[in-house]
């Protein structure tokens, strides 16, 4: 035979015949498995996979030689992978890892029992709807956890998700790669794409919690993932958990940082609520003189000195605010404290009296109006704010009632003419003539 072979063709057939022979003649020769290997080979090498697979499948069973056996298991296995007959690898890989001990080897059968389960899979898919695509990866990833492929078909279910308008699913699928493959430089993006996904679905606390993930992962951005999830919380109007998470980045701020977090914080605030009302922020903005809101929170205790009829802490504070250097229209509700407090004094300024003090407790009264009613003014001109425009002048109102009804039922001395009471009397109701016309 080794003479012949300057033509492969006729080499390889006068082979085989020789080959055949023996088998033939001698079936239970010494030489039988390796001649039976060489047929099967030979199969092999002309592409004839029935003729192949005829010999070689039984010695991948049966053989006692262990490197023909592993031999004959590698070219069926190739055979079958030519032909992409991928559910014939799974079904010869399952048992030929039963009939193999050595670990190595089990491990590599076991690793193209399931490229081969992968690829079958990928076929199978073409013929299916998103979902049932979706449902199979799921599976595959579930079945095979400890393969790499398990992270491959767990991403292309993720992709598909998100492709095909599941984004819930997409979310959902993208915290299980996390949990699963929380190494992988993928997990932070899948994160990423699911915060994404349940903020635009509206599952805020869903998007708050995987932020806090992503904080863990990328420590650096921490401050950047918990202003997000400050900000979610104010739009789910959770307004006091939303104060406490910016007040927590407040805290470790620099000061210019520190004012754009207390802009953001001032937009939580509820109905009546103000900054300073914040447990510990009145005291640090005072601190760190962070305007406008120190003005505003001076503008606040001054109202609660004024609420709790401390009059004069009130007035004090509020001309001390209007001394800042902050725009007139921040100090405007500072002026107003002032206001009102003058108003006060000016409505209890009693007008009984005597003959003797009549004109001086006229004048005084007069006084009293005349400083009030500049502080109404003055405030209506240094703000912009219409609520505080209202309030001036529901203000100048009550004034203009008070001095008109205060005058016109003035007591007149007792010791006076019946005469000089009427031309007084009539004196008076001229006074109150440009109120009444203003009112």
């Amino acid at each position: 035979i080794e003479k012949d072979k300057s033509n492969n063709a006729a080499f390889a057939d006068k082979q085989q015949r020789l080959t055949l022979r023996y088998v033939s003649e001698f079936p239970e020769g010494e030489y039988l498995e390796p001649l039976k290997f060489k047929l099967g080979f030979l199969a092999y090498q002309k592409q004839d996979s029935v003729e192949a697979l005829k010999y070689l499948l039984p010695m991948a069973t049966t053989a006692k030689d262990q490197k023909l056996k592993l031999k004959s298991e590698d070219i069926v296995l190739d055979i079958y992978n030519l032909k992409k007959d991928y559910k014939a690898i799974q079904t010869f890989a399952q048992k030929a890892t039963v009939s193999n001990s050595g670990n190595d080897r089990k491990k590599l059968l076991t690793q193209i029992k399931e490229e081969a389960h992968f690829s079958q899979m990928q076929l199978d898919m073409d013929k299916q709807d998103p979902s049932k695509k979706i449902d199979a990866l799921m599976q595959f990833s579930t079945e095979h956890k400890n393969s790499k492929l398990s992270k491959e078909a767990l991403w292309q279910s993720i992709s598909l998700a998100y492709a095909n308008g599941y984004e819930i699913k997409g979310a959902e699928l993208s915290l299980v790669y996390y949990e699963k493959f929380a190494q992988d430089p993928k997990a932070i993006d899948s994160l990423k794409e699911a915060v994404k996904a349940y903020t635009d679905a509206g599952y805020i606390p869903e998007s708050i919690r995987t932020l806090t993930q992503l904080s863990k992962l990328e420590p650096n951005k921490a401050d950047v993932y918990a202003e997000t999830s400050c900000g979610l919380m104010q739009v789910n109007n959770q307004n006091k958990e939303a104060q406490n998470c910016y007040k927590s980045l407040f805290m470790k701020a620099d000061k210019n940082r520190k004012l754009q977090l207390l802009t953001k914080m001032s937009e939580t605030l509820v109905k009546n609520q103000d900054i300073s009302d914040i447990e510990g922020m009145e005291s640090i903005i005072l601190r760190e003189n962070i305007e406008p809101y120190a003005t505003q929170s001076l503008i606040s205790k001054s109202r609660r000195f004024l609420n709790d009829k401390k009059f004069s802490e009130a007035f004090n504070l509020s001309l001390k605010v209007n001394s800042r250097p902050v725009d007139s229209d921040t100090r405007a509700e500072a002026r107003l404290i002032q206001a009102e407090i003058l108003e006060k004094e000016f409505v209890s300024q009693s007008v009984k009296t005597t003959e003797s003090k009549f004109s001086l407790v006229l004048a005084m009264k007069t006084e009293k109006l005349d400083k009030a009613y500049t502080a109404y003014t003055s405030t209506i001109k240094m703000s912009k704010n219409t609520k505080i425009h209202e309030q001036v002048l529901r203000g100048i109102d009550r004034l203009y009632t008070h001095f008109i009804e205060s005058v016109a039922n003035m007591p007149l001395p007792a010791s006076l003419s019946a005469a000089d009471q009427a031309a007084l009397k009539s004196e008076l109701s001229k006074m109150t003539t440009p109120f009444i016309a203003k009112n």
